[in-house]
């Protein structure tokens, strides 16, 4: 058994989600999608883990199943492409809600025919992957989809201490300051939250605080401009 080891906002923030929606030059078929699905959870095992929590040691842990937790949403009727606005109201309404990652998967998929081609989308919770890896996702879905390569076998590497944090990726003094104080408190008053006193939080906030997502399409000339600057700063395009 591997702990979870992050920063508290990955595991307990409403939106700790975010989605890829591509293209795929095939046509559709369900139970293509069905099957990539697998593939892809036998080579990432997270895709077949929930959250599960260690009572003894107050910690939380990828519990691993047999098969994929990932959802499948499948939608039969034809949209024209990528910025049909049906890829955004899906979006909205996976994100609306907080998931319950002791109950559900880390993973959900919905898909539409257009026309001889395939649109998916991809919508991943943090504690699956970043956007690096969501990415490095999609691409394995798409492969085997079109052209049946097999995703590859992936160790999970999870961080095991605060050491193998990145750099300047811990809180400024005064915020964690009040974080050790607060921590204190708590400790000295036997409190403990509880993932379903965050996740019912989680829930309410969403409700409240309506989250608008507006599209834009970036082209090729832009997307170069964009990745030539990030590279001359050292940060990758996805920070």
């Amino acid at each position: 058994m591997e702990y979870i080891f992050t920063e508290r906002a990955h595991l307990m923030c409403p939106n700790m989600c975010f989605g890829i929606a591509m293209c795929i030059n095939k046509e559709f078929s369900e139970n293509l999608i069905a099957d990539t699905v697998t593939k892809l959870s036998l080579a990432h095992p997270f895709i077949r883990a929930i959250l599960s929590h260690e009572e003894k040691e107050n910690r939380f842990f990828y519990d691993i199943r047999e098969t994929s937790q990932a959802e499948i949403n499948i939608y039969p009727d034809d949209i024209p492409g990528i910025e049909s606005p049906e890829i955004m109201g899906e979006f909205e309404r996976i994100t609306a809600r907080d998931f319950d990652l002791f109950k559900e998967g880390m993973l959900k998929i919905s898909a539409w025919p257009s026309g001889t081609k395939t649109i998916v989308l991809m919508v991943f919770h943090h504690l699956l992957a970043d956007g690096r890896g969501a990415l490095e996702l999609s691409k394995e879905f798409a492969d085997f989809y079109v052209m049946g390569k097999e995703p590859s076998y992936a160790d999970e590497k999870l961080i095991s201490s605060a050491t193998e944090f990145p750099v300047n990726s811990g809180l400024p003094i005064f915020s964690k300051m009040l974080v050790n104080r607060a921590n204190r408190q708590w400790r000295e008053e036997n409190r403990r939250l509880t993932f379903d006193e965050y996740h019912r939080f989680a829930d309410e906030f969403l409700k409240i605080d309506k989250v608008r997502h507006v599209l834009s399409v970036v082209g090729k000339s832009k997307m170069s401009k964009i990745a030539g600057r990030c590279k001359a700063e050292s940060v990758t395009v996805n920070d």
